[in-house]
């Protein structure tokens, strides 16, 4: 179904965010859902705390270089906030 939309802007979140493993949840059909999401979107923002980042889950439903946009807490250290933003998307600590 989701194949037929044209969505201007998705805000997506994770139960795990990596360099490494991407965008994951636990979740099979979680994970297929939001994965079509990212197909048909315009422009993904991921949103969700600092405590995301880092983790990963079972299934990978799309890279960090899918995301034009991360928007967290300031409990994300800088550094780490950098790390991501060398994989493309802007990295919003507020």
């Amino acid at each position: 179904m989701l194949a037929g939309f044209v969505i201007d802007l998705a805000f997506i979140g994770a139960n795990g965010i990596s360099r490494e493993h991407g965008l994951t949840t636990p979740d099979p059909a979680v994970a297929a859902v939001k994965a079509q999401v990212i197909v048909v979107a315009r422009r993904v923002v991921f949103v969700g705390v600092h405590t995301k980042f880092g983790g990963s889950n079972f299934c990978r439903f799309g890279d960090v270089s899918d995301l034009e946009t991360i928007v967290t807490d300031s409990a994300l250290p800088a550094s780490e906030a950098h790390r991501y933003s060398l994989l493309g998307p802007v990295v919003l600590r507020v």
